[in-house]
């Protein structure tokens, strides 16, 4: 990697923010999944990537498999507390946020804003007010739900009213560029991240701050309130990754330090370089600290198709964060030997889950009927195999959906226990019934 590579914070990160960049109305942002399919729980730290609104309007395809969270950057506040401009941030323009669900990745609403000209005067005279409205003003725009369309009630439906129609972001993280270090600015701040946090606790929302490397003492008061720290890392990485551990070592000590050190995310650079030309070691060897000291690692910005080198950074990541210690053998093997299957299942797990319901259903409703209706045991002896083609396909879709669904995962034990208990019941029943018959005369 070339000196300056991940120089974010100086020179690539601020100053692109810091651009006026124009927002066009007629371009949307047009995400697509590739190659590895979902993001699943089996990675040891948080990947997380920043995704700029000036990037809208190509088709870009993401590998969702390796982003457990992506900030869409960036909105800002007027002197009224108001978002003023929701860019792309808009029910009838979140089809990307939904993409990014299908496969699993969580979207947050980055708030960002670089203009703190006489601020300290502006909070003396304001502070409680425009908290309260700012607050309001940013719990509104990540709790707004999305447009209702017949996939959603469907899967309402079939949830039985579990799955509710889904809001726009599942969580806020906040880029205060520039904030000034007076003591006045530093309470703001603090009650701000404390009322925030407060009501985004009752939406299930997480909260996440970007601070430079120098402003890591601002954690210790903060630390309770955030879920992830995201740190802008500083060239050379060799050298400022060890000074941030050392940094969280002197301010925080016990169980205190073992928590900030996993909310701590370091932001690096993708951009600009060719991983596959043998010069990303210092990569390698930053990406192997990271994990093994800090809660993830995130880019700015989040690696796309067509960035030079994407695939072997993607791989790259997955190397150092993939948890080793899975033990879903049949996952495990599955994603070894036919990695495609993860790739069908996991975006299309509510299509799944509609078909097995349907097929369920058929069954069920079949049994139930031909106990009073001869004509149909007549059906089901004749055409047994078919019957039991449906049983298997469902028996199957089940257990696809008890490796890439989330909302099954983890419920495999129980599900395996039901079929067990229902197989053995089956078995007695017949034996019971044939018992029945070699009684007659």
């Amino acid at each position: 990697i070339e000196q300056g590579s991940f120089d974010i914070y100086d020179s690539l990160l601020l100053a692109k923010a810091a651009k006026a960049h124009l927002f066009e109305k007629t371009e949307q942002i047009q995400w697509s999944g590739w190659p590895h399919g979902c993001y699943l729980d089996d990675f040891t730290g948080v990947i997380y990537g920043f995704y700029p609104f000036w990037n809208s309007g190509t088709s870009q395809k993401i590998d969702f498999s390796m982003l457990t969270r992506i900030g869409y950057f960036a909105l800002t506040f007027n002197g009224n507390g108001e978002i003023a401009e929701r860019f792309d941030w808009q029910p009838e323009r979140a089809a990307f946020i939904g993409k990014a669900r299908q496969y699993m990745t969580k979207v947050d609403l980055v708030i960002y804003r670089s203009n703190w000209q006489n601020w300290s005067k502006f909070i003396a005279a304001k502070k409680t007010s425009f908290i309260e409205k700012l607050t309001n003003s940013i719990v509104d725009a990540v709790t707004e739900k999305v447009t209702d369309t017949a996939m959603e009630k469907v899967k309402s439906i079939i949830s039985f009213g579990t799955k509710s129609l889904p809001s726009l972001g599942d969580g806020v993280t906040l880029f205060f560029d520039g904030y000034p270090d007076d003591a006045a600015s530093d309470e703001f701040f603090r009650e701000l991240i404390q009322k925030l946090r407060t009501k985004l606790k009752t939406s299930g929302k997480r909260l996440s701050i970007v601070l430079p490397l120098k402003s890591l003492a601002k954690t210790v008061e903060l630390h309770s309130y955030v879920d992830l720290i995201l740190i802008l890392m500083e060239e050379p990485t060799k050298d400022t990754k060890k000074s941030l551990r050392q940094e969280v070592e002197k301010l925080f000590t016990g169980a205190e330090r073992r928590s900030v050190l996993r909310k701590i995310v370091p932001i690096i650079s993708p951009v600009g370089h060719d991983y596959d030309k043998g010069t990303d070691q210092q990569l390698k060897d930053d990406l192997i600290y990271f994990e093994d000291n800090f809660g993830g690692v995130g880019f700015w910005p989040l690696p796309t198709s067509k960035d030079n080198g994407v695939a072997e950074l993607n791989n790259l990541v997955r190397a150092n964060f993939s948890d080793k210690e899975n033990s879903d053998y049949l996952q495990n093997t599955l994603k070894q030997n036919a990695p495609w299957f993860g790739r069908i299942i996991g975006p299309h797990r509510w299509a799944f889950r509609i078909a097995f319901d349907i097929l369920l259903f058929v069954l069920l409703a079949y049994a139930l009927l031909s106990s009073w209706i001869f004509e149909l045991r007549e059906i089901f002896q004749k055409h047994f195999w078919w019957f039991l083609g449906m049983g298997a396909l469902a028996l199957l879709i089940q257990i696809c959906l008890c490796l890439w669904d989330p909302f099954w995962r983890g419920r495999t034990t129980g599900i395996l226990a039901l079929l067990l208990f229902a197989g053995v019941f089956v078995l007695i029943w017949g034996y019971v019934r044939r018992m029945k018959q070699n009684d007659l005369p």
